[in-house]
């Protein structure tokens, strides 16, 4: 790893949001670089008052409740983040995905480890809170093309219902009212799409309506939370953006929650400031298996590759 790792070229590093998978390899680079990572999850889980440890098994993650398994998505990247910088790996760029841009903005040390967490269970709550009694959700399709899927929500017309999550020409997410998304369910599915996945079945993040007011409030809450300049630039995924100052860090933080994200754009602003290896710095490898699908040249690592090379 101390020659691979390091000698990757120019580096960015991605972070995942919830929603991911594991690869098995967890528990595996957990173990070896506890005494890096190990603190890191041991205050989360005194946050969470769960012992998030234990999701580090192939099926650990399903015995964790919506808050807890962000907060380790959380620890587990950043902890993650502390052992590539200690193998030499230092980014010029760095982005969040969805709810991973908490660990985006600590990584980059625009806020504090701790400030990270509030900010995580912060839009958690009112994102929970904004949600409720409102039956809505997240669903996500791959097979379909940005046309096709755009079609569907036309033919629909459902006023909820949006394209929230651009992750690549054959990805997308969209959210809106629960019945609204069974009907998108079943025209995609006769639209032969190759995958689809419920992502929530309470919550519409990045949902301009529904997300509004946590929004708003979202903005109160992170008045008390101190932002400085980011040490490592952060590519916005509003509008690939770069984000080098503590008030467009805020900004687009509070922004983040209830605005569509557009993650092929934030992968060709990394290609286009000459990033050669991205590392998907988190649990598993959504990341890395949704990049195939954008027109770049950088190759990626992630925390199954860095392990099968003895990292």
């Amino acid at each position: 790893m101390k020659q691979d790792v390091a000698r990757t070229g120019t580096a960015g590093l991605v972070f995942p949001g919830a929603g991911i998978a594991p690869s098995g390899y967890e528990a595996q680079f957990f173990n070896r670089h506890a005494g890096l990572m190990g603190p890191l999850m041991a205050r989360s889980s005194e946050f969470t008052g769960t012992d998030l440890e234990a999701a580090l098994t192939m099926d650990g993650m399903d015995g964790l409740d919506a808050l807890s398994t962000q907060v380790f998505t959380y620890a587990y990247s950043l902890g993650m983040n502390k052992v590539l910088l200690s193998k030499g790996v230092v980014p010029v760029l760095v982005a969040g995905h969805s709810l991973g841009i908490y660990a985006a903005l600590a990584a980059a040390r625009c806020v504090s480890f701790e400030d990270g967490l509030a900010l995580v269970k912060t839009a958690y709550d009112l994102a929970t809170t904004a949600c409720q009694s409102r039956d809505c959700g997240m669903l996500a399709t791959a097979g379909l093309t940005l046309t096709e899927v755009d079609e569907i929500l036309g033919r629909l017309a459902a006023p909820t219902l949006l394209r929230v999550i651009t992750n690549s020409s054959m990805s997308q997410v969209v959210a809106g009212d629960l019945k609204a998304l069974e009907a998108f369910e079943k025209a995609a599915r006769d639209a032969d799409a190759t995958r689809i996945l419920w992502l929530d079945r309470e919550v519409a993040y990045h949902h301009p309506t529904f997300l509004a007011k946590a929004c708003g409030d979202f903005a109160k809450a992170m008045a008390g939370i101190e932002f400085k300049d980011p040490a490592v630039p952060i590519i916005s995924s509003l509008n690939a953006d770069t984000l080098t100052t503590a008030d467009q860090a805020r900004d687009f933080t509070v922004q983040n929650l209830s605005s569509p994200i557009d993650w092929r754009a934030v992968l060709l602003a990394f290609g286009k400031r000459g990033v050669e290896t991205v590392f998907e710095t988190g649990p598993g490898t959504t990341l890395t298996r949704m990049g195939r699908f954008v027109d770049t040249a950088f190759s990626y690592l992630n925390v199954k590759k860095i392990s099968r090379r003895g990292g």
